[in-house]
């Protein structure tokens, strides 16, 4: 006996959810604990990395076949130095050697804006993104997978570091664990440093999550079973 139609719906929508359940957000949390400060920072740096045993590992585990949306990054402010104003954080994908500074590969900048004056010592901040995306790499600081996210107040890219926006942080210990893309697959944007622009052994403490973006046939399943389930509700 052929399967009605109501249940051919419902079973196209079961194997859709059961494909899409896979985009699961994965998630990665660095933090040493301590409260060390990072002045003058212009931002971050994350490379997006699938490789394992690092100590900033994703949960759960990257895939280099695997496309993913970045959701969001948080950041946690200095214990002793004030922050000010409001700002966005840009997105970016190439910055130059140092001591070049130059920003390239503008993608946008976040969904919200941080009013800095309102943060407590070591209050985490949230910045959210749309649309950006990022594919996975296997070795670590290897290039392609790396976003640079830069403190601006405005919505244009910038050519280099807002030299006006004082963005103080916290960072890992170095004396505590090895910091930087070669264990924490992050670093610091130094704000006005005339040689090191990109501080590859200075970690942020942060936690950042991407959501696997569906493959699309999943995404064409899901849209078949919504087609048939319509159209059985409207006979």
């Amino acid at each position: 006996m052929k399967p009605h139609r109501s249940h051919k719906a419902a079973i196209a929508a079961f194997a859709a959810l059961t494909l899409l359940s896979a985009a699961n957000a994965a998630t990665v949390l660095v933090t040493d604990g301590t409260n060390n400060d990072f002045g003058d920072a212009g931002g971050v740096a994350i490379d997006f990395d699938a490789t394992t045993g690092l100590a900033a590992d994703w949960v759960a585990d990257l895939s280099t076949s695997q496309t993913y949306f970045i959701d969001s990054l948080t950041l946690f402010r200095s214990t002793t130095e004030a922050s000010t104003g409001t700002v966005y954080l840009g997105v970016y994908t190439s910055i130059g050697a140092s001591p070049g500074k130059t920003l390239g590969g503008f993608q946008g900048v976040s969904t919200n804006t941080i009013n800095l004056s309102t943060l407590g010592q070591n209050a985490p901040f949230t910045f959210t993104f749309s649309g950006f995306s990022v594919t996975p790499q296997q070795n670590p600081a290897s290039g392609g997978d790396i976003r640079y996210f830069v403190f601006q107040t405005g919505t244009t890219a910038l050519a280099n570091i807002d030299l006006s926006v004082r963005v103080p942080i916290r960072r890992i210990d170095d004396n505590t664990t090895p910091a930087g893309f070669s264990h924490q697959l992050a670093a610091v944007l130094q704000r006005g440093h005339p040689t090191e622009f990109l501080r590859t052994g200075r970690a942020p403490e942060y936690s950042a999550t991407i959501t696997p973006i569906p493959e699309p046939s999943a995404l064409a399943l899901l849209g078949i079973a919504g087609a048939v389930i319509a159209a059985r509700r409207r006979r």
